[in-house]
C-alpha cells in the first residue's frame, strides 16, 4: 500500500512541473480587422493593442487551404489591393521580434466586388 501511495505522489508530483513549466505566450495573436472590399482593394489593422515589428498576412479565395494562399509583410494599417471580384479569407499573425512569430488569427472573410 505505501508504494502505491508513494507512486501516486510522485505521478502527481510530474503532473505539476509540467504544468508549471508550460510555455508562456509571449506573442500574442494579433485580432485582423479589415475594412473596406466594397471596390478591389481592402484595408487592415491588427488591432490588439500589442507591439509587433511586423504583420504577415496570408489570403485567398473563400475556402483555401491555410498555406496555399498568397502570403505578404505589411506593416499596421496598410493596404492590399488589385483583387480581383470574390469572397476571399484573410488571416494574420504577428512578428515580436527575429523569429518569433504569434499564432494565426482566425480568418476573416470579404466580398470584393
Amino acid at each position: 500500500m505505501i508504494s502505491f501511495v508513494k507512486n501516486i505522489f510522485l505521478f502527481t508530483s510530474l503532473i505539476l512541473l509540467l504544468v508549471s513549466c508550460e510555455k508562456k505566450d509571449t506573442c500574442p495573436t494579433p485580432v485582423l480587422e479589415i475594412s473596406g472590399g466594397g471596390s478591389n482593394s481592402i484595408s487592415f489593422s491588427m488591432g490588439d493593442g500589442i507591439a509587433h515589428d511586423f504583420f504577415e498576412i496570408e489570403y485567398g479565395l473563400n475556402g483555401f487551404s491555410k498555406g496555399a494562399g498568397t502570403t505578404v509583410q505589411v506593416n499596421n494599417y496598410q493596404s492590399i489591393s488589385g483583387l480581383t471580384p470574390g469572397t476571399y479569407d484573410f488571416y494574420g499573425r504577428g512578428n515580436c521580434g527575429g523569429t518569433e512569430w504569434s499564432g494565426w488569427s482566425e480568418p476573416k472573410s470579404v466580398v470584393i466586388n
